[in-house]
């Protein structure tokens, strides 16, 4: 929620995942743990190796990430990385490859179930069934704007209507691409817009727990209103001076049951802790190239978080359920 706003209510929805939270979670004070601790073991699963992990989320007891291929000149931001591949992770157990081939970042799910994912590889916002797995999309939500590609969707999120909003910078970008880094909407009825003064480059986005606001991530983290209709009003800094200014160089995004964002910051390998008001509530260190966060475990209360360099998972108990990405 903007500065200012209220928190989720009891009985809330939650986003298309199906996650609730539960009565009375939004009035929990998170405690904030000072390190993440040690890494996963056997994640991700041995006999590869990645340029990164990134895009959890957290379905019916497994949490599903996303393997970015190193590129094939191992230079950042040169050559589009091939392949890449979707594992999944049940706690107390080997992770182990759900699908390959699929060049995905950022995952979300869909009404329906199924795994939604910014994929650079086909440059857009495509679907995989969960039920039914294989590497061709199941579904394509956008692939095309402007008469070209999208550059490399890096992360997505989807509202209860329908409404899809995802960021696109050129961090895994071949030679065809967008003439800019930018953020967009996709309506329920599939037409594309860009989400005006979106951080360049973005990176990151989450909905509020009562989904009236966005959050923009990248070289700095931008609220905006979410209209009844999916649209967006003005965007502002999060948090604003007020409460210490705007973070900088924000990488995936997390909300809990009480609106709190959980950022990433992928320069100082740290999680910050944010209230829906703007106040800083606490910082996870986890080391450099830390990539995004999400919510899960039985009962919601296990943050995982993401990490590049290297590439790993952490997993840290958690005083307040949230959202499962």
């Amino acid at each position: 929620m903007a500065a200012g706003g209220t928190t989720a209510a009891s009985g809330a929805p939650g986003n298309m995942s199906g996650f609730k939270c539960p009565a009375g979670a939004e009035a929990i004070v998170p405690t904030i743990p000072m390190s993440a601790g040690s890494p996963v073991a056997n994640v991700p699963p041995a006999g590869y190796d990645p340029e990164n992990l990134e895009g959890p989320v957290w379905v019916n007891g497994y949490l599903y990430l996303s393997e970015i291929a190193k590129r094939a000149n191992g230079q950042a931001g040169q050559e589009q990385p091939q392949g890449g591949r979707i594992i999944r992770f049940q706690p107390g157990k080997t992770a182990e490859v759900f699908l390959t081939n699929v060049g995905t970042n950022g995952l979300a799910l869909d009404s329906t179930g199924d795994l939604v994912a910014a994929s650079h590889k086909e440059g857009g916002i495509v679907s995989f069934d969960l039920a039914a797995p294989s590497s061709t999309p199941k579904k394509v939500y956008a692939s095309m704007f402007d008469g070209k590609r999208f550059s490399s969707p890096n992360d997505v999120t989807i509202r209860n209507d329908g409404n899809l909003y995802f960021t696109d910078p050129s961090f895994q970008a071949g030679s065809v691409k967008q003439s800019a880094e930018r953020a967009y909407r996709v309506a329920p009825g599939g037409a594309v817009s860009i989400i005006d003064a979106a951080p360049s480059p973005p990176n990151g986005i989450a909905l509020s727990p009562d989904q009236n606001t966005l959050y923009v991530g990248g070289a700095r983290l931008v609220a905006y209103p979410v209209s009844a209709d999916g649209s967006l009003g003005a965007g502002k800094d999060f948090p604003d001076q007020a409460h210490g200014g705007a973070l900088l160089g924000t990488d995936g995004l997390g909300v809990d049951c009480a609106g709190n964002l959980y950022v990433a910051i992928y320069a100082q390998g740290t999680v910050v802790v944010v209230s829906p008001a703007g106040a800083k509530l606490g910082t996870i260190t986890v080391g450099n190239g830390v990539t995004n966060v999400a919510f899960g475990g039985a009962d919601g209360k296990t943050l995982f978080i993401t990490r590049m360099t290297p590439p790993s998972l952490y997993s840290v108990p958690s005083s307040i359920p949230g959202y499962p990405y």
